[in-house]
């Protein structure tokens, strides 16, 4: 079964475009090395740390980014459960999760 990230909001699609225009207004202005090095960090965001999808089978969960994937087999795996906002609270403290998959969107490492 494969799990896709839910789409970007509205909100998350502005923010998004009015990010990747700063490089073209930094290179406009002058500041043509800054703009490619915000350029690559983006790039970089985008296809090695955003994960296109989530897919679970008998042996292994998968996560898959543009440019690699990580296979975690069935047997590495210590648990897995559901847990309210509040149980999460309890056991791990105060977490955030900003936009719905945008270029700086809720994912990376935890």
């Amino acid at each position: 079964m494969i799990y896709r990230l839910a789409p970007m909001s509205a909100v998350m699609w502005i923010l998004t475009i009015a990010l990747l225009a700063i490089p073209v207004v930094l290179a406009d202005v002058g500041l043509l090395m800054v703009g490619l090095a915000l350029t690559i960090l983006y790039l970089w965001v985008w296809l090695w740390m955003r994960p296109r999808h989530f897919a679970v089978d008998e042996d292994a969960m998968v996560i898959a980014w543009p440019f690699r994937s990580r296979r975690i087999e069935r047997t590495e795996l210590r648990s897995a459960r559901i847990i309210t906002a509040n149980q999460f609270r309890r056991d791990y403290g105060f977490a955030v999760r900003i936009g719905v998959g945008g270029l700086w969107g809720g994912f990376g490492l935890l």
